[in-house]
């Protein structure tokens, strides 16, 4: 008896260890697949920093799990590209996490650094000079002290700096500075920026996407003029860039706004318009100008009521922006277009289309 206790109990144990064992497997997977994705992501991200796109490094870090822990060096390529895409902000709150993290090191110099060259490009220049001077008497300045006096030279303290450095570093701010204008709405003043930029500290190969940039913002302010003027630079000087093909998009859309009776605008505008838009939905279709294109594209089509191409123009929209804030008219679109072509269907007593239609009209509900 006293036996087959014994024999009870380990079995009990065996099973209460597996038990504990499969809780604790369930509890990890989770985790082990969170570390092997944000390993993966990193590869990605500092593949694409190293390549300068700035962009997709952002991208690519927005997909890392918070539960991911960044190291410092991963933090300060968010934070840079931030501020090179002209998010002083961002990289501000990704370079705190430096400094508490490796507070004293040289990393943490490298994250200061940004901080002042993101407080300069929001034009918190307050006490600016002092600060930059006391980093540069730093030990921090034994690593970063050119990068700090050509900071000083750019707010009017001359230094004996490295011409190219001067270049750089200055040039960065200046870009930066110009992108944060844009991004807050204030095309003048980055406009002198970019002429700043451009003249003095940067290429022409950047030239084609800020002009197109500050062009942009014009259009959406409604300063069609001064927008036609750069979409006209930009295909004139870099004709077979992105930006020009965009720009010939763009100069074609405000040709047919500016028609007010519609069945005014050229036959061929409207093809040229909507050849460009799809195009656009093709080879660009994560950037914000595709859904732009699509709306217009859906806009036209309910203007000449062509209902056939509405409809599948309005499922395609559906099918890709469900929660967009226009959702709710593009479901009336779609509605409108099935009821229309089982309107004419019937009409035209086109029997043999019926059930075809009835499909169609049977979508309706399917959006529901």
């Amino acid at each position: 008896m006293c036996r087959l206790k014994k024999i009870l109990l380990v079995i009990f144990l065996i099973l209460i260890s597996k038990l504990a064992f499969a809780q604790n497997e369930t509890f990890y997977n989770p985790l082990i697949q969170i570390q092997e994705e944000g390993e993966k992501l990193v590869k990605q991200m500092e593949k694409a920093y190293k390549r300068k796109r700035y962009k997709e490094v952002i991208e690519i870090s927005k997909k890392i799990s918070i539960l991911f822990p960044l190291t410092a060096k991963e933090n300060l390529m968010i934070a840079e590209s931030y501020l090179r895409l002209g998010y002083p902000q961002k990289a501000i709150e990704y370079t705190n996490r430096v400094l508490f993290l490796r507070k004293g090191t040289f990393e943490a110099c490298e994250a200061r650094l940004i901080q002042l060259e993101s407080l300069i490009v929001l034009n918190q220049l307050k006490g600016i000079k002092k600060q930059i001077k006391n980093y540069l008497n730093s030990f921090c300045g034994e690593r970063f002290g050119n990068q700090a006096k050509a900071l000083l030279h750019y707010l009017g303290i001359k230094n004996q700096v490295n011409s190219k450095l001067l270049r750089d570093e200055v040039g960065k701010v200046v870009k930066a500075r110009a992108l944060y204008l844009l991004r807050n709405n204030k095309p003048e003043e980055a406009r002198k920026n970019l002429f700043l930029y451009l003249n003095v500290y940067g290429n022409l190969e950047d030239a084609s996407s800020l002009f197109f940039e500050l062009a942009e913002v014009y259009f959406k302010n409604h300063q069609r003029e001064k927008a036609k003027v750069l979409y006209k630079l930009i295909i004139t000087q870099w004709e077979g860039s992105k930006e020009a093909f965009l720009s010939k998009f763009r100069l074609y859309q405000i040709a047919y706004e500016q028609i007010l009776i519609k069945e005014l605008v050229p036959k061929e505008t409207i093809e040229a318009l909507l050849s460009y838009i799809s195009q656009i939905k093709t080879r660009y279709p994560k950037d914000k100008i595709a859904k732009e294109a699509h709306l217009l594209e859906l806009e036209i089509y309910h203007q000449y009521k062509n209902y056939k191409l509405l409809r599948k123009s309005a499922k395609q929209f559906i099918e890709k922006y469900p929660k967009d804030a226009v959702i709710k008219k593009i479901y009336k679109y779609y509605c409108e277009s099935i009821s229309n072509i089982f309107k004419k269907t019937y009409e035209q007593k086109r029997f043999d289309k019926f059930s075809f239609s009835y499909k169609y009209y049977r979508g309706l509900y399917n959006w529901a």
